[in-house]
């Protein structure tokens, strides 16, 4: 059989997916169901002084008012957040002082205060969704308004309004990352310091199926049966579980088709326990699905970091030392330090940088709480160390792509200790690099700004390098299930969202079992079924995926040649295995695995230990990193009397270890292009700093990229295996966002530099870069 690995085979899954098959949240049902609307807070900061619910409760076909008071009497728990998610693939972090890091309780339903404008105070269910929203207009809630604060840099400011009180400050992380002696030393030595103070503002994952649940319980059972959309079930099941204060065997949960999610669906929503308590409270079952309003609001957002940067070169323009302070607003709740961490330990990229030192800083505020979106906390990193090169390259009179060649880390370097906890395992960064320079036509770009220039508009080039981590949750398992009517069920502990996991492990599983691709069918999201994993995050599921499927298809061709010995009458040591039939060797003797699979479950004469279903089982609990990396060129066009910038071109290079799928690939880095392009561009969560209120949670507000806004991509993939699965895969699927932001911002300061530009921050809406340009003319 042809190998179907490395093969840009469509997806299997979008048919049914374009036609309307799918099976989103909102689509499941159950008989006498009923609706909650959650009662959210109009306030940023303010004290529950009393929930009035009787009017609420009056309302023709209300079922329930539940208040936060209502949950603490029935038991429920704080969600159990890890926000520093335990990974021994990450490095460790303590506060410099001593004192443990803060992880305040979240609950569901709060009854002491509301945190940021829309969190849940209370939870009505009705029997329509009409007599729910009457309901929710009716309950009067008594508050006390307390100060708030929105912005990462106030909100950690010695006079700041807390969001918990019992703290003496808001802040919940503070930690020294490297060395920082080597650095300073570093910095001593310095022909030139390169230096940059900026904001990476607040973005939302704005996923196109909004959140939705829906829950049973079943009182002869005590069993709840929750569907949600997530990133994971497994996760799910075990903080719900928790949650309700239920053991584990008393939770069931199921997502089917997931509209979206770039890491916003992984961490437990309140709603998901809540629709749960309440299916047992009013005993029915109970749905909720979210209006985008309430997604824009209550969605765990992502980025808001701030950061003061420096980097020290020599005067040849070889770095020296990299100092930074990063300041993270992780909002009301600690639901994750990682994009954080995630960022700091790959901050030096893919260069070589003899010494570094970070200080890491979160701080809580009066917002949504944050979580690791798309390409954790590398946008963010990426951007700040690739602006400081060209910073430097302009200073020192220096080529930008001549710096960074300077600066790479050559192949025989690798296996390389980036100085802040990282050993990057493989990678050819200096090949990548020029590949991206010939793709993206770095020496034909005059010619092309000349033409630009006749036409009025400024172009500008820029480049960027990236590294990825993927490190994520290190437990996964696969079961593969031979079928004897000809089908294997292979059970994954992932769960996809849009990446097409039903083709490429398909593809995988088809390679190794030497099956027809159709053969394969993929089981993921129940909780009945899939006991153990990790989900879906962090660049994980295919690079765990390789190991786990690996190893249970090696289980199934073992057991399989002692079975087919038996059929066949040879010894084990003379059964092979090819195009899905065990042969006696050296004979024309055979039989097909689904005969075997066969015989497997009805020949009386088979040892015990071989009878029963074909199957092979895997599970690890493997905490070990891999690393993915590219370089991306972009050269945008800016209208000087507007300040709109257009893409006119972008290419991109991705080290990904193995393509499983490249026609797949291409498309994750597309949309993970498009991404980046929207927070270098256009999004922003936007609060009002008196009043904490969001002032950007509609679509009118709230800007989002467009096809017709993104030229077409260049792409090209590198292949240098990882060493750490099988199939040698790397992360690649969020290799594009991580550049994008820095590559595009480079760009137009590159195309305002004539005019004395030398920085614009983000987003660069036409606003923005109109006022820069504006500030340059004034300037001369």
């Amino acid at each position: 059989m042809k190998p179907l690995i490395g093969q840009s085979l469509r997806r299997k899954e979008d048919e049914r997916l374009l036609t309307g098959r799918g099976a989103f949240s909102d689509d499941v049902g159950f008989p006498g169901q009923t609706f909650a609307v959650m009662v959210r807070s109009p306030h940023a900061h303010a004290r529950l002084r009393a929930v009035a619910t009787e009017a609420a409760r009056a309302v023709p076909g209300v079922l329930a008012v539940l208040t936060g008071r209502d949950a603490r009497a029935d038991g429920l728990k704080s969600i159990p957040h890890n926000p520093l998610h335990s990974r021994p693939s990450d490095i460790p972090v303590a506060n410099r002082d001593g004192s443990p890091i803060y992880v305040p309780a979240h609950f569901a339903l709060p009854d002491d205060k509301a945190r940021f404008v829309g969190e849940a105070v209370a939870m009505v269910v009705a029997e329509t969704i009409e007599a729910a929203r009457d309901g929710a207009e009716r309950v009067a809630i008594d508050w006390e308004v307390l100060g708030a604060v929105t912005a990462t840099v106030a909100a950690a400011g010695r006079g700041a309004a807390r969001v918990f009180e019992d703290r003496p400050s808001n802040l919940g992380l503070d930690a020294d990352i490297g060395d920082r002696a080597a650095t300073e030393a570093g910095f001593a030595k310095a022909a030139h310091i390169a230096r940059l103070d900026t904001t990476l503002a607040r973005v939302t994952g704005v996923p196109l199926e909004p959140r939705a649940a829906v829950a049973a319980f079943d009182p002869a059972t005590g069993r709840y049966t929750i569907h949600a959309g997530s990133g994971g079930t497994v996760r799910h099941k075990r903080e719900i579980a928790h949650v309700l204060g239920v053991p584990l065997e008393a939770v069931r949960v199921l997502a089917q088709d997931v509209g979206g999610n770039y890491g916003t669906r992984n961490a437990l929503y309140p709603e998901f326990p809540l629709v749960a308590w309440a299916a047992r409270r009013v005993g029915r079952p109970v749905k909720w699905t979210a209006d985008r309003t309430e997604c824009l609001l209550t969605d765990y957002q992502a980025r808001d970091l701030v950061v003061s940067a420096a980097l020290a070169f020599d005067a040849d323009g070889r770095i020296l030392a990299l100092r930074s302070d990063n300041l993270s607003n992780i909002g009301a709740y600690a639901i994750s330090y990682l994009p954080l961490i995630k960022g700091i330990e790959i901050m030096n990229l893919t260069y070589r940088i003899p010494a570094a030192f970070v200080r890491a800083r979160a701080v809580l505020s009066n917002t949504p709480p944050t979580y690791p979106y798309r390409s954790a906390g590398r946008p963010e990193v990426v951007y700040v160390i690739e602006r400081l090169i060209d910073r430097a390259a302009r200073a020192l009179g220096l080529d930008r792509a001549e710096i960074r060649r300077r600066n790479l880390i050559p192949r025989s370097a690798v296996p390389y200790d980036n100085r802040l906890g990282m050993t990057y395992d493989s990678g050819d960064f200096p090949f990548v690099f020029e590949t991206a320079a010939r793709l993206g036509d770095w020496t034909g770009f005059a010619a092309r700004r000349r033409d630009a220039a006749g036409r009025g508009r400024l172009r500008g080039i820029g480049i960027a390098n990236y590294i990825d981590l993927s490190t994520g949750a290190p437990v996964e398992r696969a079961e593969i299930d031979v079928v004897p009517s000809g089908r294997l069920d292979v059970v994954m502990g992932t769960q996809a969202s849009g990446q097409g996991h039903e083709t490429s492990f398909g593809q995988v599983v088809a390679d190794l079992m030497e099956v027809p691709f159709d053969a394969i069918t993929l089981i993921t999201g129940d909780t009945d079924v899939v006991k153990a994993g990790g989900g879906t995050h962090s660049g994980r599921s295919m690079r765990m995926g390789a190991i786990v499927l690996s190893e249970a298809a090696r289980e199934v061709l073992d057991k399989g040649r002692r079975i087919a010995s038996v059929m066949l009458e040879a010894a084990v040591g003379d059964i092979g295995y090819g195009d899905g039939r065990f042969r006696v060797v050296g004979t024309d003797r055979s039989v097909g695995l689904f005969e075997v699979a066969a015989a497997a479950r009805t020949r009386a004469d088979l040892p015990a230990a071989i009878k029963g279903p074909l199957r092979g089982l895997c599970q690890i609990n493997q905490p070990i990193a891999a690393f993915g990396n590219g370089c991306h060129v972009c050269e945008v066009e800016v209208d000087p009397d507007t300040g709109v910038v257009e893409i006119a071109r972008y290419s991109a290079v991705d080290d990904v270890g193995r393509a499983i799928n490249p026609l797949t690939i291409d498309g994750q880095t597309h949309g993970g292009i498009a991404q980046g392009f929207g927070q270098a561009l256009q999004e922003h969560c936007v609060y009002e700093p008196a009043t904490g209120q969001m002032t950007s949670a509609t679509f009118m507000d709230y800007a989002m990229p467009r096809a017709d806004q993104l030229p077409n991509f260049v792409t090209e993939i590198v292949e240098v295996p990882a060493p750490t699965n099988p199939l040698g895969v790397k992360p690649g699927s969020e290799g594009g966002t991580a550049p994008s932001p820095a590559v595009i911002t480079n760009a137009i300061v590159d195309a305002l530099s004539d005019l004395g530009v030398d920085h614009v921050e983000l987003p660069a809406s036409p606003e923005r870069v109109w006022h820069t340009i504006q500030a340059a003319r004034a300037r001369g």
